[in-house]
């Protein structure tokens, strides 16, 4: 009798999505590195490029009234508003100002920071926050505490993708951004820009995703019930590198010049491992978009379970197929 093995695979964030050019800036900083260094699999995209926009009026009144910071972030197409309640970055962080100490808020048209600095020097002491126009949509949809509005964001979180890839000896930042990379290399030199005035680099980001597998097993001996109780180790390696093909394969992504049409067959994924079927879903809320194919994802937590309202990829024997999250409703 043959037992019923299942594994659903949730690709989810390690990092907030940057810019091309914010790589560069961020790759020799250690902080961004250890969380980076937890991505097996990456995907490069593009997206019109968003800015910050603040009123003068609406900053007096956070520094002089209520501290509740109020700003539109906007694209070509698309404008959100949305607000930053900084005395709550405060209890969060559980900071309180020394007497010597004031805030200071940097304000760009790509960054929010918060500062806490000595009045009497004009020195800055710590970062109490700080937010580029990227981070605060991902912060947004994780249900950062001190964060409301931005009721359109998922119109911003909408990304053309171009390229999917695996890091299986090193790092995605290694991979990626460190060393040469052949398509990152041709995007940048091939795509044209969606907004007038904006350069590429503003507008090529990439996603590092962590994929996590969740195995679901019909406990048939006591052997799957000891495995079960006392975990058994999983090797990522096939998993993250059946999850680079199954992408590739629905998605047909443009700089994937292997578009592995035979998959679910291969040699180094999971075909042979035994499972009866398994699949991947996208634990974030973002879209991936094709000139072929779409695939909607959304955010996974404990708090909120497991959302009907995303798309799966399903593989079962032979056949591999996209399951749209309005198909998953009426299953």
């Amino acid at each position: 009798k043959n037992r019923m093995k299942s594994q659903i695979s949730i690709m989810q964030l390690v990092y907030p999505p940057i810019s091309n050019q914010e790589a560069e800036w961020l790759k020799d900083i250690q902080e961004v590195q250890e969380e980076i260094k937890n991505s097996n699999l990456y995907m490069i995209c593009q997206r019109t490029e968003a800015f910050f926009e603040y009123s003068s009026t609406d900053i007096d009144k956070c520094i002089k009234d209520d501290g509740i910071f109020r700003f539109t972030l906007n694209t070509k197409n698309v404008s959100t508003s949305g607000e930053i309640d900084f005395n709550q970055l405060l209890d969060l962080q559980n900071i309180s100002l020394e007497e010597n100490e004031i805030i200071k808020i940097d304000l760009g048209p790509k960054l929010i920071r918060l500062w806490t600095i000595d009045k009497e020097t004009g020195d800055n002491v710590d970062v109490i926050a700080w937010f580029t126009t990227e981070s605060i949509l991902f912060d947004k949809w994780q249900g950062h505490p001190a964060i409301t509005g931005l009721d359109d964001y998922r119109k911003l979180t909408k990304y053309l993708l171009h390229y999917v890839g695996i890091s299986k000896k090193e790092d995605s930042l290694t991979r990626l951004v460190i060393r040469p990379h052949d398509k990152r290399l041709r995007v940048l030199s091939n795509e044209e820009a969606k907004n007038y005035g904006s350069r590429l680099t503003d507008e090529v980001y990439f996603l590092f995703f962590k994929v996590n597998p969740m195995q679901i097993t019909q406990i048939e001996t006591d052997e799957e019930m000891s495995e079960l109780v006392n975990g058994v180790e999983v090797d990522l390696i096939p998993i993250v590198a059946d999850a680079e093909k199954a992408y590739v394969k629905i998605l047909n992504s443009k700089y994937n010049t292997v578009k592995y049409n035979s998959y679910p067959k291969g040699s180094d994924g999971l075909y042979d491992t035994g499972l009866t079927r398994y699949g991947y879903v996208i634990g974030e809320d973002i879209s991936l978009i094709t000139d072929s194919e779409s695939i909607e994802g959304k955010h996974i937590s404990e708090s909120v379970g497991w959302p009907s309202t995303m798309d799966f990829i399903y593989i079962c024997g032979d056949e591999v197929t996209l399951i749209k999250s309005k198909e998953q409703e009426n299953m």
